[in-house]
Parts: C-alpha cells; sequence; structure tokens
C-alpha cells in the first residue's frame, strides 16, 4: 500500500484478505475494491508463482492459522463420526429376538441388533429393503411379532415357495443380512453437513464380507456395493466403501462390472498388502482398473498357491 494510506484503509485490505478462501485468493487482490492505486498496480502483475505474492499469501495463512486447524479438526471429527463398520464375524441367527421399546436407528458393528433395527423401520422402507435385497439375492427378510418376541424369516422370491426361519438356514444369511441392511440405510442417509456447509463423506468399512458366503453371493455383493454407491450419488450423498476381502470372485466381478459401465474405473481401486517374509515390513501395491475392467498392476499369481 502507499506509505500515506491510512490505518483504516490497511485495516480494511488486512480483513478483506484474510476472509476469501485460498482457492481464490489471487483473484480477490486483484479486485477493483480491494486496496488503493498503488495496491492495484502491484498485484495485477501478480501470478501464482509470483514472489510477492507467496510471501503475502504466507503471511495470511500464518494469521488464519488458529482458525484454519479449528476447521481441520471440525471437518475431521464429522467425517469420523460418519464412519461406519461391520466386523467379520457377524452374531449368528437366533430364532428369537427380545423385543425393547427403544429405537434403533442403527446398527452395531456384529448386527446382533439387526432384528430390533428392522422392526423399528417403517413399513414402507421395511418393503423397500425387501424388495432391494430380493432383486440382488433373489430372498427377502421379514420380521414377524410374536409374545413379545421378534422371528426373522428369510422369504424366497417364488411366492409358492414356504418362508423360513432364519435359524434353520445356512449360517451365510445371517452374515450377510446386516451388510445389506448397512449399505441400505447408508445410501438412504441425509447428507451430513456441519456449519460451513461443507458435505461430509460416510465412509463404511467392512471386514471379509465374504465369510461363510456361497460364490455366487460373494459377487453379487459387488453388485451391491456398486448400486449402492450410484444411489447414494443421486441422492448427493458421498458414500464411500472401504471392504477387506480375500475373495477372488468379489474382486473379478467388481471389473465385470466396470467392463460393463455400469461403474467407473476411476472410482474404484485394489490396494494389495504384502511381503516377502515375517520379517520384512508390509508394502502397499496399487492396483487400478482399467477402462475394460481388467486390473493393472496386479501381482500375478496373487491366487495362487506359493510353489
Amino acid at each position: 500500500m502507499h506509505g500515506r494510506s491510512g490505518e483504516d484503509k490497511n485495516a480494511g485490505l488486512v480483513h478483506i484478505l484474510t476472509r476469501f478462501p485460498f482457492a481464490i485468493f489471487l483473484q480477490i487482490t486483484k479486485l477493483s475494491n480491494v486496496g488503493d492505486m498503488s495496491w492495484r498496480k502491484t498485484a495485477q502483475k501478480w501470478n501464482d508463482r509470483s514472489p510477492d505474492f507467496k510471501a503475502l499469501k504466507n503471511l495470511v495463512i500464518g494469521a488464519r492459522f488458529l482458525d484454519i486447524m479449528s476447521a481441520i479438526n471440525d471437518y475431521t471429527m464429522a467425517v469420523l463420526e460418519n464412519v461406519k463398520y461391520i466386523t467379520p464375524l457377524r452374531a449368528s441367527a437366533e430364532r428369537y429376538y427380545r423385543r425393547q421399546g427403544l429405537a434403533v436407528d442403527e446398527l452395531d458393528p456384529r448386527g446382533t441388533n439387526f432384528a430390533l433395527f428392522l422392526d423399528n423401520m417403517p413399513t414402507r422402507e421395511r418393503n423397500d429393503f425387501s424388495a432391494w435385497s430380493e432383486k440382488f439375492f433373489g430372498i427377502s427378510i421379514v420380521v414377524e411379532e410374536s409374545g413379545g418376541h421378534l422371528s426373522l424369516f428369510i422369504a424366497p422370491k417364488d411366492s409358492r415357495e414356504k418362508k423360513v426361519n432364519i435359524a434353520d438356514t445356512g449360517f451365510g444369511f445371517s452374515q450377510m443380512f446386516p451388510i445389506l441392511a448397512q449399505l441400505w440405510a447408508a445410501q438412504r442417509t441425509k447428507e451430513a453437513r456441519r456449519k460451513t456447509n461443507i458435505p461430509i463423506p460416510i465412509i463404511f468399512a467392512i471386514e471379509q464380507p465374504e465369510l461363510h458366503l456361497h460364490p455366487r453371493l460373494q459377487a453379487n455383493l459387488a453388485d451391491v456395493f456398486v448400486s449402492s454407491i450410484v444411489a447414494a450419488r443421486e441422492a448427493n450423498i458421498d458414500l464411500r466403501i472401504i471392504v477387506e476381502t480375500h475373495s477372488e470372485y468379489l474382486v473379478n466381478r467388481l471389473g465385470f462390472l466396470i467392463a460393463k459401465q455400469s461403474f467407473s474405473s476411476a472410482d474404484a481401486s485394489v490396494l494389495i498388502f504384502e511381503r516377502d517374509s515375517f520379517l520384512e515390513s508390509t508394502s502397499i501395491r496399487h492396483a487400478t482398473y482399467s477402462e475394460s475392467g481388467y486390473l493393472e498392476n496386479w501381482p500375478y499369481g496373487f491366487f495362487e498357491p506359493a510353489n
């Protein structure tokens, strides 16, 4: 600023420069109502590599440091609060579940309260969830109340077949439905925001979803993951799924869906944790899918036994 510029004008410049996002900081310095004539004449010559501009930006970062750290802390806490987690071994099926007079709007990591979660849904949402699971797996699940207890039944798509108590089916169904319920709820949740109106992603972490599942059902899980992300995106929800898996069927099915253009190759990748011996540290290999659905940088023989 010119040496004869008053303190009020200097303070006004500082106020303006410390208010706006850094993404448009260079443009702000060039506005016609910012600073005095001397300032505007100098600022018009700047680009984002100009030494004076870099020095000025660093000063502003320093002045706003506490506010920046506070915003980062608020955002990080909001993201962590939105993390959903499913353990590798979910709760086993029971023939009866004790009904409780509690509102259950979220599943615990092991899915032990799945019956209560399903029973607490409004009828319309429960029917939507059943139709959604029937679409991908050919079966739906219904909850019935009797004598103060709840029971879960698997209902085949063919209405001529009788429904079966989940306790009388394979162990895989009790392991699969808590995952489906969490994903179904995540893609329909309202978008989380903070005071700054910044969208907060929902991170869904699942350990070994393929446990106790038939290979065909393992592959179908990839369809569910893709469908959930696409549906969430249409509802302006930033849903991100992290899956820890050893399933070749799930990995290959994801590539197939990318090849069929049901999903973008840019939206999926595989991280392989590997080491040559227990004495060495683990390295991480980043494999991506091509637009044709083929894995690139994949370790040859990953699913093969060692020689």
